[in-house]
């Protein structure tokens, strides 16, 4: 067996430029969404157009008007739940880079001809992705503090958004889990990120449609993922330890399931 450790350390040397990219580039939008806050919350009309059944469609929690005017309710929802869909993108091709990644660049003979169990490639790559979503929720929560500390109206407590920074991170393993249990199961890599992305889309869709159609998907939309990351009362009320931890279940069970796929895999096909 390959030193504990090698490849957790590889995939987080291997993606310290994703890190710092992808970190910088989503902080600067939430500092910039913080410090809009004063001028879309003195935008007269505003509130009344979030009522709307066509934006609580395509914005869930985000056409909450009485939510929009609070500053928690702003940060959680441009913020808490807008920051693990930017970042979507990235965790998905992380998630692929797990196996796939490997495979397209013709390393993973190489690298499974070492005494490497299989399960110990995906299992340490999947614990580098987890830090990884760290990191960069990490990173967003320096610049979302400092937007806070320089705008007077966001008068948002800093332990709140310390918790809506860490209630991210389980939607954000989720997606990668994903990728990864589709990259272990479908041939094409490319095939395998599509379906992921559809699913994320489909997701986040069906939540905010059951907030419309209550009485169709009421019961449906518990199929969703985007469900059990519930923005607003995370930034109100604290982490809501019991969708942090569906959604962590929920990551450990198609880790298992991509780690079945991939000792089943005939990597030579």
């Amino acid at each position: 067996m390959t030193s504990v450790g090698v490849i957790f350390r590889r995939a987080l040397r291997d993606a310290r430029w994703g890190i710092i990219g992808w970190g910088i580039a989503v902080g600067s939008v939430t500092l910039f969404v913080v410090l809009l806050f004063p001028t879309m919350k003195a935008f007269g009309g505003f509130g009344e157009l979030l009522e709307s059944p066509i934006y609580k469609a395509l914005l869930g929690e985000a056409a909450d008007a009485a939510a929009f005017m609070t500053p928690a309710g702003f940060f959680g929802i441009y913020v808490v739940m807008f920051v693990p869909l930017y970042i979507a993108i990235y965790m998905v091709l992380l998630g692929l880079g797990v196996t796939a990644l490997e495979e397209d660049r013709s390393t993973i003979d190489l690298l499974l001809s070492t005494p490497t169990p299989r399960w110990q490639l995906v299992v340490e790559k999947f614990l580098a992705i987890i830090v990884i979503a760290g990191l960069l929720l990490s990173i967003n929560f320096v610049f979302g503090v400092f937007g806070v500390l320089i705008t007077p109206e966001m008068d948002v407590p800093l332990g709140s958004v310390a918790a809506g920074s860490l209630a991210m991170l389980p939607i954000l393993v989720v997606m990668a889990a994903l990728a990864l249990l589709l990259a272990t199961t479908l041939r094409s890599r490319f095939l395998a990120g599509a379906l992921a992305g559809v699913i994320i889309i489909g997701s986040y869709m069906l939540t905010n449609l059951a907030q419309v159609a209550a009485d169709t998907l009421g019961t449906v939309k518990y199929l969703s993922i985007f469900t059990y990351h519930r923005a607003v009362p995370i930034m109100v009320d604290g982490i809501r330890w019991g969708d942090f931890a569906v959604l962590s279940v929920i990551s450990l069970v198609m880790l298992g399931l991509a780690i079945i796929a991939f000792q089943r895999r005939d990597l030579l096909a």
